[in-house]
């Protein structure tokens, strides 16, 4: 049996699994850029800033 890649699963139990790419990669991307900026505060505010931006953009999209 072959493994999936997250890429080719469309949905897991409702949720849309692009907006969950989307999330990981924002996430990811803010707090290695608030680490490298500003350390592990920075860290942690680059996390919550790209979870709050990825809400508003699931609010927009529905």
């Amino acid at each position: 049996m072959r493994e999936l890649e997250i890429h080719e699963i469309e949905s897991v139990d409702g949720a849309d699994m692009e907006f969950v790419e989307n999330v990981a990669v924002g996430v990811t991307a803010g707090a290695t850029v608030g680490y490298i900026l500003f350390g592990p505060l920075g860290a942690a505010v680059g996390t919550a800033s790209a979870l709050m931006g990825s809400a508003w953009v699931a609010l927009f999209r529905s």
